[in-house]
């Protein structure tokens, strides 16, 4: 949400150089941006210690939005991975940068319901939220049904290693690549906050190993720690472990254990899958007879499993078609059979003709 706001506010600002920064000014006809924030300062907006894999591409589409000084342009480093909390940040203090030009406003702790209801006083009502929101309900109402596409059955390990002993990911997945053929199964791995943590995704579980993970997880009474990957796949997997897929897999852990060195472990079990909103544009007819329109935007409009950490990059490239829509000239968006945000549907359309988007056959 974020970077479409910046995005639009800079494709419609004068920018100038002076000896010191560079000076923000609004053209003529520019749009007015509200950003509306459920978190607050205190209740969870920047807190989110979630590490990111960025692309070279995403990066570089980052930094040339981005104010740096006196230059127009800046040089961040994004990739290879990087917090959320920093990509969050740089682009709350650009867009506070054109809020203060004139552009918008950010207003944080704002609890929105229903995303039409917005509509009375704007012109497009953009829905940057997760998959679960807005409800089915409502995503039935307006034709923007979730369609879930491949989806399997992971655990998820998360580890902590004690500072300075664990190996790198970048060096554990090397010595992955020639144990995971024998077990059968994916494994990824993916980098944590810190450079001692992290998480191990595997898929490819059988029925019956998935089955004992589920009721080791779901009986314990609380979330469960143990002191090393294969401490933990020998409790959570059971008998099921004797088998010659799970043999393979001890292997594994033993490896990772023998590489990360964890000091601690804990498991739970998730559906990773890919998803997609069956639209992502809706007109809507106001109750004064003028149109308002409703985008999906982020993970509201679609996304991939986690594992794969490359889902933001994906919304950044999508959403930069929003700047093609006739922001100087709105009048021309409110005619019947107008198509304001066609170039934004189709680069979606493009991204989830992709085979992990197509519904999984019952």
């Amino acid at each position: 949400g974020l970077f479409v706001a910046v995005l639009l506010a800079r494709e419609h600002a004068r920018l100038s150089r002076t000896s010191t920064e560079v000076r923000i000014s609004r053209q003529a006809l520019a749009p007015y941006i509200r950003v509306l924030e459920q978190r607050t300062a205190s209740g969870g907006y920047g807190s989110r210690r979630v590490v990111l894999a960025m692309s070279d591409a995403s990066q570089d589409l980052l930094n040339r939005h981005l104010l740096s000084g006196r230059e127009e342009t800046s040089r961040h480093a994004f990739a290879p991975a990087c917090s959320i909390n920093l990509v969050e940040s740089l682009l709350r203090e650009e867009f506070e940068r054109y809020a203060r030009a004139g552009f918008g406003e950010l207003r944080l702790g704002e609890s929105i319901d229903a995303p039409e209801s917005l509509l009375e006083d704007h012109d497009v009502v953009f829905v940057a939220t997760g998959r679960s929101f807005p409800s089915d309900g409502w995503r039935e109402s307006m034709g923007m049904q979730v369609i879930t596409g491949r989806s399997d059955e992971a655990l998820i390990l998360k580890f902590q290693s004690a500072p300075g002993q664990g190996g790198s990911i970048a060096d554990m997945q090397l010595s992955l690549a020639r144990l995971e053929a024998k077990s059968q199964s994916s494994i990824f791995l993916r980098p944590g906050p810190t450079e001692e943590s992290g998480w191990v995704w595997l898929l490819g579980l059988s029925t019956k190993v998935a089955a004992n993970i589920k009721e080791a997880v779901s009986g314990a009474e609380a979330a469960q720690s143990f002191e090393s990957f294969s401490n933990a796949w020998a409790s959570l997997s059971g008998d099921a472990r004797k088998s010659a897929k799970a043999a393979g897999l001890s292997s594994v852990f033993s490896e990772l254990d023998r590489q990360l060195r964890p000091i601690r472990v804990s498991a739970r079990l998730s559906a990773a899958a890919y998803w997609h909103s069956q639209d992502i544009v809706r007109r809507v007819q106001r109750p004064d007879g003028s149109v308002g329109w409703i985008v999906l935007v982020g993970d509201a409009a679609c996304g991939k499993p986690f594992y794969l950490g490359s889902t933001l990059n994906g919304h950044f490239h999508d959403t930069y078609a929003l700047k093609a829509a006739p922001w100087t000239s709105w009048t021309s968006a409110k005619q019947e059979g107008a198509s304001p945000f066609r170039q934004y549907v189709e680069m979606y359309w493009r991204r989830t003709e992709a085979k992990g988007f197509r519904p999984c056959p019952k």
